[in-house]
């Protein structure tokens, strides 16, 4: 039984099986319904200097701010925009290293028909931070959603 296992993953490894899940939502989004009125916006950077130029061309500016430590994180950030009422949501699922690319997998969800929701201003955001030692490995951060289709990317390479 051990040596099936030790030749699978010998296999895997030769066919160049090097895709890591570096982040897992913990957070249900397999139901989600989105109507795709609007892209998402996003922005991933190394420096506090790149953090802020990529913050400043989101539309609208985000109303919040978050704490990065910078010696040993770099942020990843997803946004919805401006809704006018509640029960819009986007979560980052899952982050996966997979040879140069990271690869940031989105779920958004608008409310329901006839659904209850808050009568405000909402800006979904969602922020998860990585150890800065896979920034080494990094290259190009991609965008996607449950279904691999590209909402952009941020080349991480001067």
């Amino acid at each position: 039984m051990y040596r099936i296992f030790a030749m699978l993953l010998l296999a895997f490894m030769l066919l160049g099986g090097s895709e890591v899940v570096v982040y897992e939502s913990s957070r249900d989004t397999s139901d989600w319904v989105y109507e795709p009125n609007r892209q998402v916006q996003y922005a991933v950077a190394v420096s506090p200097e790149e953090w802020n130029r990529q913050l400043s061309q989101l539309e609208p500016p985000l109303r919040r701010s978050f704490e990065i430590d910078w010696e040993t994180e770099f942020p990843i950030l997803v946004y919805l925009g401006e809704h006018r009422t509640g029960g819009y949501v986007v979560n980052i699922d899952k982050i996966v290293l997979s040879d140069k690319t990271l690869t940031v997998q989105v779920s958004r969800r608008s409310p329901g028909p006839g659904e209850m929701v808050t009568m405000a201003f909402t800006y979904p955001t969602d922020l998860v931070t990585l150890p800065r030692e896979y920034l080494d490995k990094v290259e190009i951060v991609r965008f996607v959603n449950s279904d691999d289709e590209l909402f952009g990317q941020v080349n991480l390479l001067p």
